[in-house]
């Protein structure tokens, strides 16, 4: 928890550890202001500055050395199971590093923190149930974060694409996002998959569309999905690769057909604990690019602001799949005329 989010801590410093680093480098950041001090000689305040500096980054650079070795460490003595946990630790820390704040939106209550933090770590967060209320299997963090029952899947998915809506309608306008637009649509109509024709539907759509994304003109249509990448189908393989793969499919799926109408496809593809896919990190990238040139900020800060945005979108409805109801079975209809509810109301006045 000591190490920085980027390699897989809380960035909360054991101050045993990191008190003999910092009081050296306070020494080297000072070396001439000491010197001119004891020597009466001329002061420099640009020497001085950039003898700062050059202490900070070498006391920067020695503590990421060592949190990377530790790092490689755990991945080599706990397996491959946790070391392809630890190789996307990186880039799913995004939600660690936003200041809670209401007014933002990037507030986290008590179960949705505990809950993704035990994810992180390959914990079994507390108080899950034994079996799943709605398909009776034994309940795993895996079977809760893919489990289809209750409609928590398309509900995490919904809100992703609504972020995903929100952002491009800031860096654009509102009247050029629309939501789940035509890729294709009308009978016998084909879509091209890597030389054969294959016949998706009558009708297929997109998640988000954006006019005027990637090129003036031209029409972008997004399509999400957030895998499981720790899921036992994907075996060993890299989080990388299994969200490569995933945008490889959706491209070769969709690409065909939105480029025969003048149309950009762009999959988003997401891990449950926020990793994007290079793809969609792409996208974050133009979104933020577009909001610093509107907004007149920095691009830093507007590429931290979408990829924290993005991340908290994913994780948020992380507790939703692993703690919400999924068994509807027993809920009894409402009355559904009007004199079944006065009936109702009568029996209860009386």
């Amino acid at each position: 928890m000591s190490q920085g989010v980027k390699t897989g801590g809380l960035a909360l410093r054991n101050p045993t550890t990191s008190a003999p680093i910092l009081h050296q480098s306070s020494v080297d950041a000072c070396d001439l202001l000491v010197k001119a001090l004891q020597d009466g000689g001329r002061f420099s305040a640009e020497a001085h500055r950039a003898c700062v500096r050059e202490a900070g980054n070498q006391a920067r650079q020695a503590r990421l050395k060592a949190e990377a070795a530790y790092l490689d460490g755990l991945k080599v003595s706990g397996g491959r199971k946790m070391a392809k946990r630890l190789e996307r630790m990186g880039e799913t820390g995004a939600w660690l590093s936003a200041i809670p704040n209401r007014f933002d939106g990037t507030e986290f209550s008590r179960e949705e923190f505990q809950d993704n933090l035990a994810i992180r770590y390959g914990l079994r967060p507390r108080g899950l149930p034994e079996r799943c209320d709605g398909c009776n299997e034994p309940f795993s963090v895996e079977h809760g974060l893919s489990c289809k029952k209750g409609g928590f899947a398309g509900q995490r998915h919904d809100d992703v694409c609504e972020e995903l809506a929100h952002l491009c309608s800031m860096a654009l306008t509102a009247s050029r996002v629309s939501s789940e637009p035509e890729i294709f649509y009308g009978r016998g109509l084909m879509a091209a998959q890597r030389g054969a024709s294959e016949v998706l539907g009558d009708e297929a759509r997109g998640d988000v569309g954006a006019h005027g994304f990637w090129k003036r003109g031209r029409t972008t249509i997004f399509d999400v999905q957030v895998c499981d990448t720790d899921a036992k189908s994907y075996g060993n393989r890299e989080s990388k690769k299994v969200l490569e793969s995933a945008a490889r499919r959706k491209r070769e799926k969709y690409e065909e057909a939105c480029l025969e109408r003048r149309r950009d496809f762009t999959p988003m593809l997401y891990s449950v604990d926020g990793m994007a896919d290079k793809l969609a990190r792409a996208a974050e990238k133009r979104i933020a690019g577009l909001l610093a040139a509107k907004w007149t900020r920095q691009y830093s800060q507007m590429a931290c602001f979408v990829r924290t945005r993005m991340c908290l979108a994913v994780v948020r409805s992380n507790t939703l799949l692993l703690r919400g109801d999924r068994a509807m079975s027993w809920r009894r209809r409402a009355p559904e005329d009007g004199v079944a509810a006065r009936a109702a109301m009568t029996f209860q006045i009386q």
